[in-house]
């Protein structure tokens, strides 16, 4: 199993005892959907850090960086695309008052967007609970409830904005750089110069999206640990591979 691999696994089990079903299966889907780089980044800091770690005893930690991101991410989203609203005017159009069919065919459509989008809500809001659990005993939780606030200011203010794309990009860059301390703080090092740059990079490139850990820790060219990169040397190779 590959590095990414094993870091998914390992968020998924974070959540694995959620219920019910239905909201576990939507935290499962909002972990396949997003790129696994703040938890890989996460695990790479520590190995950074301290090459002599046992990634398996950091991707704890790095689950929770990832299902803070996650849930953030899905929080944004929801913001911006008002899912309660767009059901109630597609459900107002007027299909023929005299069809009875009709109406209880909108009718049902809206009670199941209406669903859909309660069950969105609770998952982000599970999601971030559950990664804050992960890290609330770390040296990494301040800068976690950092995080987790910052978001909350920055989607505050992000409507009046002269950019708003810009201050939805925060998140990944306040990410990345929660990944990068909670992996040093793992092994109780400092971070390291290396992934920190590393972390800057991804964020210039990322936008509102990760690039796959993949694509930039094969770009990153570095000697690997337990399959993941620890010789510090990321940053000097990832921008040709994230570009």
């Amino acid at each position: 199993m590959d590095r990414v691999a094993r870091c998914r696994r390992t968020v998924r089990e974070a959540v694995a005892d959620v219920s019910p079903p239905p909201l576990r299966r939507r935290l499962y889907d909002e972990i396949d959907a997003n790129a696994l780089t703040p938890a890989v980044l996460t695990v790479e800091s520590a190995l950074a850090a301290d090459p002599s770690t046992d990634p398996a005893a950091v991707r704890e930690l790095a689950a929770g960086t990832q299902l803070i991101y996650d849930g953030l991410a899905l929080t944004r989203e929801l913001a911006h695309e008002t899912p309660w609203s767009d059901a109630e005017v597609d459900a107002g159009v007027d299909t023929h008052a005299g069809d009875d069919a009709d109406t209880h065919a909108d009718t049902d459509v809206t009670a199941e967007a209406d669903a859909d989008a309660d069950l969105a809500i609770v998952a982000a809001d599970v999601l971030v609970a559950r990664g804050f659990s992960l890290l609330s005993r770390t040296d990494a939780a301040d800068r976690a409830v950092e995080t987790i606030q910052a978001f909350g200011r920055d989607q505050t203010t992000r409507r009046d904005a002269a950019d708003p794309d810009a201050i939805d990009a925060r998140l990944e860059r306040d990410v990345l750089e929660l990944a990068v301390e909670t992996g040093a703080a793992a092994v109780a090092k400092p971070p390291s110069p290396a992934l920190s740059d590393l972390a800057a990079t991804l964020a210039d490139r990322a936008d509102t999206t990760f690039p796959p850990a993949e694509r930039w820790l094969h770009a990153s060219d570095a000697t690997t640990v337990d399959g993941l990169a620890s010789d510090g040397g990321a940053a000097d190779h990832v921008t040709e591979g994230i570009e």
